[in-house]
């Protein structure tokens, strides 16, 4: 198998990983600044997905996530890249999931799964991130067997 289908095979299986834990989450209402399953807002959301399903430590506000992992191009974005948009100076994150999907806690509709191509997502996209380290040669993680370290170097 060359490198090139290996990342195919590991993305397509994170997909399948993240969509897999969607249900437990879709309709969970939207509640700025919540962080349980009683309201929850984009930012928690994420860092509670991302902690679950990646085993990677995000930053609690978005305004701190669109910092972490590397800055790639729209039409890189693979499962489990984080999208950013931004309204009128508001920002907003949700986790790419596949086929132009992402999955994000929508203040009018609680945590779903919407189009990054539709209008309203598409009109107001700002930047993704990769958050998921690429692998060295040969060494494909699995999803939910990537642990971030902190600077102390304590799994985070």
């Amino acid at each position: 198998m060359s490198r090139l289908e290996a990342l195919a095979a590991r993305t397509a299986r994170l997909d399948a990983s993240l969509r897999e834990d969607a249900p437990r989450w879709i309709g969970i209402p939207y509640r700025w600044g919540g962080t349980t399953r009683r309201g929850i807002d984009c930012s928690a959301f994420v860092r509670q997905y991302v902690r679950d399903n990646l085993g990677i430590a995000l930053p609690r506000t978005t305004a701190d996530q669109r910092y972490e992992g590397i800055a790639i191009g729209r039409d890189e974005l693979r499962a489990g890249d984080l999208v950013f948009f931004r309204r009128r100076g508001v920002r907003h994150v949700g986790v790419y999931l596949s086929d132009g999907e992402f999955i994000h806690a929508s203040s009018s509709r609680g945590v779903t799964i919407s189009t990054v191509e539709s209008g309203y997502w598409d009109r107001h996209y700002w930047m993704s991130r990769r958050i998921i380290p690429a692998p060295p040669a040969g060494d494909l993680p699995t999803p939910r067997s990537i642990v971030r370290r902190d600077s102390t170097g304590a799994r985070g």
